[in-house]
């Protein structure tokens, strides 16, 4: 089998300590048998769309793979290698991929940022293009699922970043403290794998070695710059218990059925811009309500995090009183006895743009825009419009109807333009799941989505069954 050669293909440094520290239960099974595995969970035959960087990890997923499919497999593998154009030298190692899955006869297909006009937060910005250039290319080649080569090892790193700004001790559902899901819905449209999330980085090196392959390394995994690269160096990472992740993990999806059925039971919509929570003598003492007010806020907020714990203890303590009134993560928290009610603060709102014909915005967070229409659309909120009263219902005091009715869009277009479509289509979003939804929250985010009355979200093709 060809390997990859180039001048960054290297042999693999010796192993670090983290590789020995971080993976300690019988799941870091051999690659080959990690891939089988996968395969058998999977619904029905699917097209699988591999993630290619040429790195160790996704180089061997690729070759894992390939081996658990070759024989007479009913699913079918494709690639894809995203060239960032951050460095000198991607491009060429992008070709060096395509010579790879040409010897193995798999498609593959290069995809290239465009970033000009990209100018801060450059490294979320990649990650996310990233994911969307691999939607799209599933997209043309009818693949149900993205697979990754995250490792036991990224995982480690992960959470150690995640547990340095979380006190384990107030976090009750270990939110921060579950790392990485080994499915993740992306946009509503694909779901993402991590078949060997479970496994160490030096396993798949060594399946590799023992195929007589190299890989290439990408010079900014040694660069300081990046928090993984300091927290790899300094071993904060190589104290991570993944089994005690795994017990972190159970919580949060535990805490996420728990607030599923909370929500059906209490809480409702008034039209598009205004929730209402209705509230029990104890319900300030459950564990997960802190949680699930950071999540509400996100939505009503439109963000896809929520206020950090220090906002949202406050936000506690002003609740514990009958009547009050909280802002926190853009949304306002207005309790009338039992009635918890929660819109979009004023404050901050867009200022009013212009939506060319056939495009779409992801207005304020909040609502996903489309122009049908041949000329601009105007958008701007209708702060100065009266409380539009049939979308609320009568018993909701006429201050917060209007308040709630202020923060929504107002689209302006010509009524002259004849067209066949309707001139824009505006939905709801829910910003905390809308972009990345972990698996272990996917219950909730199902009970959000039929209380707002939207489409549910596709089925993962996968069995859910960790074992």
């Amino acid at each position: 089998m060809a390997a990859p050669t180039s001048s960054s293909s290297v042999p693999p440094p010796r192993p670090s300590p983290l590789a020995f520290a971080v993976v300690r239960e019988p799941a870091d099974r051999a690659p080959h048998e990690a891939a089988r595995h996968f395969l058998a969970r999977l619904r029905e035959p699917t097209t699988l769309l591999l993630a290619l960087s040429g790195g160790s990890d996704s180089t061997a997923l690729l070759i894992a793979f390939h081996e658990a499919m070759s024989a007479g497999s009913p699913h079918r593998l494709v690639a894809c290698t995203v060239d960032h154009g951050l460095r000198q030298g991607s491009g060429a190692e992008a070709a060096q991929v395509a010579a790879l899955c040409a010897t193995l006869a798999i498609p593959h297909e290069t995809a290239r940022w465009q970033h000009a006009g990209v100018r801060s937060a450059i490294q979320a910005q990649a990650r996310l293009a990233r994911y969307r250039l691999l939607a799209d290319c599933a997209g043309r080649h009818g693949a149900a699922l993205i697979l990754t080569g995250h490792t036991a090892d990224d995982q480690a790193e992960t959470i150690a970043m995640r547990r340095a700004r979380t006190d384990a001790a107030e976090d009750g559902a270990a939110t921060g403290l579950s790392g990485m899901a080994d499915m993740t819905l992306f946009e509503r449209r694909i779901w993402i794998a991590r078949p060997f999330l479970r496994l160490s980085r030096q396993r798949l090196r060594d399946l590799l070695l023992q195929r007589g392959m190299s890989w290439i390394e990408d010079p900014s995994n040694d660069n300081p710059a990046f928090e993984r690269v300091r927290l790899r160096r300094g071993g904060a990472a190589a104290s991570v218990d993944l089994q005690q992740a795994e017990a972190a993990e159970r919580r949060r999806r535990e805490s996420s059925a728990r607030i599923a059925a909370l929500l059906a039971e209490r809480l409702r919509f008034h039209g598009q811009g205004l929730g209402e929570l209705s509230l029990l003598p104890n319900d300030l003492e459950d564990p997960d309500m802190p949680r699930l007010l950071a999540i509400l806020a996100g939505i009503m907020g439109g963000r896809a995090h929520g206020p950090g714990r220090q906002s949202i203890d406050r936000l506690m303590t002003s609740l514990r009183a009958s009547h009050a009134r909280f802002a926190a993560g853009r949304c306002l928290f207005d309790r009338r006895g039992s009635r918890l009610f929660l819109y979009r603060e004023l404050r901050g709102l867009p200022a009013e743009m212009q939506l060319p014909p056939g495009s779409v915005t992801d207005w304020d967070g909040r609502f996903r825009i489309l122009n049908h229409t041949r000329a601009p659309l105007s958008i701007r909120t209708s702060c100065e419009a009266q409380a539009n009263r049939d979308e609320i219902s009568r018993s909701i005091p006429t201050s917060i109807a209007r308040a709630a009715q202020s923060s929504l869009p107002l689209c302006l277009h010509d009524p002259l333009i004849a067209e066949m479509a309707p001139p824009i289509s505006l939905s709801r979003r829910l910003a905390p799941f809308d972009t990345f939804l972990p698996c272990f929250d996917s219950t909730m985010a199902a009970c959000f989505d039929s209380l707002i009355g939207r489409e549910p979200f596709p089925p993962a093709p996968v069995r859910d069954d960790l074992s």
